[in-house]
């Protein structure tokens, strides 16, 4: 019961003073006689808010990036495009899980296939060990795929669940999860 009263607390003070500033700027402003800037200051202070709360609970294309080079150590090839991405929102803990399904060049394809293959931080996985992609964010991003032919091949770097990369049977889509947990 404590521990929600302090999270109820805390997203009050967290939306109180942003607002309370607000407003204490537009009655300074508008006292001042700038009745123009005791709108428009205020309003743009509130859609940079909105923005930045916007962005952090829905990532764009360069946080999965990031998410890939992560995970495989590699920085994105050119020819890669985001199909279907999604993330899981932060726990207390601040652990998340991150899925994209990205589609390269069947050149780009089978070159990453190789370097995976001769890397020895990862490791190839066979299709009981990678059952465990289970999770909501997987499933949002891959929602057509049957659970027993999710991946042609698949990958986790150091033998860890949390790190994934699965070639699709296309031969030019690979899904990259990883989880923090």
């Amino acid at each position: 019961m404590d521990l929600l009263f302090l999270l109820l607390f805390c997203a009050l003070l967290v939306l109180s003073v942003p607002v309370g500033i607000c407003w204490l700027l537009y009655h300074w402003l508008r006292h001042h006689g700038h009745r123009r800037s005791a709108v428009a200051v205020p309003a743009l202070i509130a859609l940079a808010l909105v923005y930045f709360v916007y962005s952090a609970l829905y990532p764009g294309d360069d946080f999965y990036e990031q998410q890939y080079a992560q995970i495989t150590g590699r920085s994105l090839p050119a020819s890669a495009v985001i199909q279907r991405n999604d993330a899981s929102y932060p726990d207390q803990h601040g652990d998340y899980a991150a899925c994209a399904r990205i589609e390269l060049s069947a050149a780009d394809y089978q070159q990453l296939l190789r370097q995976l293959n001769r890397d020895t931080a990862f490791h190839a996985q066979g299709s009981p060990r990678y059952a465990f992609i289970g999770s909501q964010t997987f499933d949002n991003v891959n929602p057509d795929l049957k659970a027993e032919r999710r991946c042609r091949h698949a990958f986790s770097r150091n033998g860890s669940a949390f790190r994934f990369i699965g070639f699709l049977h296309d031969g030019r889509t690979i899904i990259a999860y990883r989880s923090s947990s």
